[in-house]
């Protein structure tokens, strides 16, 4: 066996050192047998890593190893849960409203605007794909479901004609196949997860969740079971259809009220 399957291999390839690409993971698989559909999602990833989303790769301005790596995992995934206690689904966000996450974290207008751009055209490529009668390739998961806690829709981000604006659009979106959108109502009580945080489920194999220190990647046994568990108690106490637009024409119609700004502006 090479030096690329060694412990020292696999540590230089995660320091960049190796270069990571197809000819080896096909060498990859065939000295561990990897063989049919595992094969294949193998060397699916490995494309996305390469790929590593060029506009952004070659700049990375507003956008974090953390979004990049959220994309290719979503893109390479066949099921998808996220569930938002405070903020819209980053699938569902226009590009103003996602600029105004960004310059809330503290990055500059350039660099804002761009990531803001490059998020949004992303989602539109996944969205595109799932229209009814698109001739794309269904992109990213064949399954996504979206729960957006009802307190986001109340959660100024830059002013409350931003958020208005951000829930108009959430309206009009054509959610096409396999995707739906719920929203959580406030006075529903969930048990098995707290609603403390927010969390991104992929296949049922690894999650996405917030920490003390941050958002963080998980595939810890127990933590995806509770997780799955808390998803499920989510699913069944929110709303779909004409309930859910109930609850965002309320939202929106306090924010056309409304002229406040966020903490931050």
């Amino acid at each position: 066996m090479s030096h690329k399957y060694s412990v020292s291999g696999i540590l230089k390839r995660e320091r960049g050192e190796i270069k990571i690409d197809l000819e080896y993971i096909t060498d990859y698989c065939l000295a561990l047998r990897i063989k049919g559909k595992e094969r294949v999602r193998l060397i699916e990833l490995t494309k996305l890593f390469l790929l590593q989303f060029d506009p952004w790769q070659q700049s990375k301005q507003g956008v974090t190893q953390l979004q990049l790596d959220f994309w290719k995992r979503l893109l390479a995934s066949d099921c998808f849960f996220e569930f938002q206690n405070s903020v819209i689904c980053g699938i569902l966000q226009s590009e103003e409203y996602r600029y105004e996450i960004l310059r809330s974290h503290g990055v500059n207008h350039v660099n804002a605007s761009m990531g803001a751009k490059q998020r949004f055209d992303l989602a539109q490529a996944l969205l595109a794909s799932r229209v009814t009668d698109s001739s794309m390739r269904l992109v990213g998961p064949e399954e996504v479901r979206l729960v957006v806690h009802e307190n986001a829709l109340y959660q100024v981000i830059g002013s409350s004609k931003v958020i208005a604006d951000q829930i108009e659009y959430m309206m009009n979106l054509n959610l096409g196949r396999g995707l739906e959108l719920r929203i959580l109502p406030r006075e529903k009580a969930v048990s098995n997860i707290p609603l403390m945080y927010s969390f991104s489920l992929f296949d049922n194999t690894l999650i996405l969740m917030e920490a003390a220190t941050g958002a963080v990647y998980s595939a810890n046994a127990e933590s995806i079971e509770r997780v799955q568990k808390g998803a499920s108690s989510i699913f069944e106490n929110s709303l779909s259809g004409q309930n859910a637009k109930t609850l965002l024409l309320k939202a929106l119609a306090y924010h056309s009220k409304s002229n406040n700004t966020a903490f931050f502006e």
